[in-house]
């Protein structure tokens, strides 16, 4: 593979990460799992290349960097919003259920919200 071979592969790689972090903006899981099988694709192609390497493909590769750590941090954010989520709901599950105390007195109505509004 030469290098303008290998210049295509990493626009065709730039598009998928563009697309890819729509999706995870969009909070399109199936989307993102799509474009990831996507790069997969590209592993060999990246791995196997011993060609040349220009600036104009050093400065195709920093960018494509770039764009990957951005989708990281987009994706640890969605995964600390799943986490912080589940945490307030399991929160509310752990309170009591029952109407009734054990004095024979009702108990208290308590909030179920994702957010702790006594402040």
């Amino acid at each position: 593979m030469n290098e303008a071979e290998f210049q295509r592969n990493l626009t065709r790689f730039k598009a998928v990460l563009k697309r890819e972090k729509r999706y995870l903006i969009k909070n399109d899981g199936e989307k993102v799992t799509e474009t990831v099988s996507q790069k997969e694709k590209f592993i060999p192609i990246f791995e196997n290349y011993d060609g040349p390497v220009s600036d104009k493909t050093k400065a195709m590769i920093d960018e494509i960097q770039e764009l990957q750590s951005v989708n990281l941090m987009l994706t640890n954010q969605a995964i600390a919003f799943q986490k912080t989520l589940m945490d307030a709901i399991q929160a509310n599950l752990k309170q009591p259920s029952g109407t009734y105390s054990k004095y024979n007195q009702m108990s208290k109505e308590s909030s179920v919200s994702l957010v702790d509004q006594q402040a």
